[in-house]
């Protein structure tokens, strides 16, 4: 019997229990692709668990909700959450979100560097406008920058290990690498 709805499994994140919500973050992973949806009614409630510290699987929930904002096609969320999950951001895998979340990486690392530079040089650029996340930072030592760069390098890495030098070449001139 296929499941029809995401419901249930939403309901589970209001319950107190730690495994459930973990069993419920689990779950609903893996059925995002088909209840989006369904599931974006209540992204509020997985970016709180994202946000608590004491949450033991809030990476799992930030992975969640990069996904749900993905299908929104509200990319500068889904690049957020995808870095805050860390490891779980699986660079690796083969699929549609991966690589429109690694493309957006290397678009807003670009942004930075490009900014970066016009700022040292003493012109003006995108980093003296408010980043469109509001309050999320993008600074040079921000963690988030930290795994934003980490994840350009993964893709260095994955260029000379598929001797795709070109594309290689191509994102290093562009971020000005």
């Amino acid at each position: 019997m296929a499941l029809t709805s995401a419901a249930g499994l939403v309901s589970l994140l209001d319950d107190k229990g730690t495994d459930v919500k973990a069993f419920a973050l689990k779950r609903l992973n893996e059925l995002v692709d088909q209840f989006w949806a369904e599931i974006s009614e209540s992204v509020n409630k997985i970016e709180i668990l994202h946000e608590d510290s004491t949450f033991p699987h809030n990476k799992l929930a930030a992975l969640l909700a990069s996904k749900v904002y993905y299908h929104l096609a509200e990319y500068e969320d889904a690049l957020h959450f995808a870095l805050c999950a860390e490891e779980l951001f699986d660079t690796n895998a083969s699929s549609e979100f991966v690589e429109t979340i690694i493309s957006k990486c290397i678009d807003k690392y670009t942004e930075l560097r490009v900014a970066q530079d016009l700022a040292a040089d003493g012109l003006t650029g995108t980093l003296s406008r408010q980043d469109s996340t509001g309050d999320r930072t993008w600074a040079a030592n921000s963690a988030t920058y930290k795994r934003l760069e980490l994840v350009v390098d993964k893709m260095f890495d994955r260029c000379f290990e598929h001797k795709q030098y070109k594309q290689a070449l191509g994102i290093a001139i562009e971020t000005r690498r």
